[in-house]
């Protein structure tokens, strides 16, 4: 009776021991998942923000650049024109500089 209920007691911590394992690898897949997720919602918070700047913000700087370049010619080569043009190059050279943008 002893050898019987020693068995029975091997296969149940058999069991538990199984369970046991089976647990700790699903511990184990959620971690490496977990820190998957957490590096891909790194990329994309700071790599969505730095694609926007190249490919929208930065031409979009360049492009207001250019434009400010040609309003100024223009109030060079026309005086009149220049008069009303003027407060628009101060401002918009103003924000450029507050921005980080340099007005050349």
């Amino acid at each position: 009776m002893l050898e019987k209920e020693r068995d029975e007691y091997l296969e149940e911590i058999y069991e538990l021991l199984k369970e046991n394992n089976k647990m700790l690898r699903s511990q184990k897949r959620a971690r490496i998942m977990s820190g998957i997720l957490r590096m891909l919602w790194f990329v994309v918070v700071v790599g969505v923000p730095v694609w926007l700047y190249f490919h929208y913000i930065q031409p979009a700087l360049g492009n207001l650049q250019d434009n400010l370049k040609v309003l100024e010619n223009l109030s060079q080569s026309n005086p009149q024109i220049g008069k009303q043009v003027e407060p628009i190059i101060q401002t918009v050279k103003t924000l450029m500089a507050t921005f980080g943008a340099s007005a050349q």
